[in-house]
């Protein structure tokens, strides 16, 4: 396969590029970016989309020396502080960092989050907070990871039945066909 180009704009003032943390790593990882306008009073910050339990969006300023709270149950687009570019024929996606998942029931909502090649605004992370407390996250920490991987463009065509489908053993058994 021949090797992809990823292009990387950071954004952040402070933060280094996303990187692979070990030889052989699937997913560079990604981190929460808090310094991405300024503010000569308080210096670097974000601003952050919030949807609570009701869904109602607010946007919070968040600023890079700080803590933030990511509230139980609450759905949060974190900044990451970069922009990319992908080859043609290859797509980015976001997915959690398993030992947040675990560790403290933080996830990426909607995994994995699809980055089209045509896309070039900043990289967000959709994160929810499963657990029942507040977990803090600061600027800077590794909240996620990005997968670069080619897709695959089909010729699509309509046919007239579902024979034209072709038959399978499983056929139509829908969700859990296959327990006992």
């Amino acid at each position: 396969m021949d090797k992809k180009l990823l292009k990387i704009l950071n954004l952040s003032k402070s933060l280094k590029l996303p990187e692979y943390a070990h030889p052989g790593d699937a997913g560079l990882d990604l981190m929460a970016c808090f310094d991405t306008k300024s503010d000569p009073t308080e210096g670097g910050y974000s601003e952050i989309k919030v949807y609570d339990t009701t869904n109602t969006v607010k946007t919070e300023l968040v600023y890079k020396d700080r803590l933030f709270a990511v509230l139980p149950k609450h759905r949060y687009l974190i900044p990451t502080g970069i922009k990319i570019s992908l080859d043609e024929g290859c797509q980015a996606e976001v997915r959690p960092r398993s030992g947040n998942a675990l560790k403290k029931g933080l996830t990426v909502l909607n995994t994995p989050g699809t980055i089209d090649e045509s896309y070039r605004g900043e990289v967000g992370v959709i994160l929810i907070n499963m657990s029942d407390t507040p977990i803090y996250i600061t600027h800077g920490e590794k909240i996620a990871q990005l997968v670069i991987m080619p897709y695959i463009v089909p010729d699509i065509y309509e046919v007239d039945s579902e024979e034209s489908l072709g038959t399978t053993l499983r056929g139509d058994k829908a969700y859990g066909s296959s327990d006992k």
